[in-house]
């Protein structure tokens, strides 16, 4: 992650479980507040209902930083940031796009190597990190 973070010059929070969590996300909250004091104009940050976001920790820290967080509904963040039209949605495309063409790759590797028949069940695992950064930088 250090090497792709330097080499794109971004921001890139993750963990080994491929998930998000209460340590990312004061991780991210940090990133973006982390100078700002409880003497600052108030900020806002909108966020979905995904738990870890609304954890006694997280709003306690936001508090500390005068940043107010506001919970919009699944499905509504469009609504109330342009940027998810602007940005977002041409990035879920495009990794949609490669997702597919990952699947569909990988899925015929793997009939190609079991014909005529499947002699053992099998299954696909996910693109390794370094091929999906590879690929988020290529449509950035």
């Amino acid at each position: 992650m250090d090497k792709l973070q330097r080499g794109t010059k971004t921001k890139i929070f993750a963990n080994g479980k491929v998930s998000w969590n209460i340590v990312l996300s004061i991780q991210f909250l940090k990133y973006l507040f982390g100078t700002r004091s409880a003497t600052d104009d108030p900020v806002m940050l909108l966020w979905d209902n995904f738990s870890p976001h609304w954890t006694a920790e997280i709003v306690a820290y936001a508090a500390q930083k005068n940043s107010v967080l506001q919970h919009v509904p699944p499905g509504y963040t469009h609504c109330c940031q342009p940027a998810d039209i602007v940005w977002n949605k041409p990035l879920k495309e495009a990794t949609s796009g490669f997702w597919s063409d990952y699947l569909t790759d990988e899925s015929a590797k793997m009939l190609a190597r079991t014909r005529p028949r499947p002699t053992t069940n099998w299954y696909l695992m996910g693109p390794p990190f370094t091929y999906v950064g590879r690929h988020l930088t290529d449509i950035a």
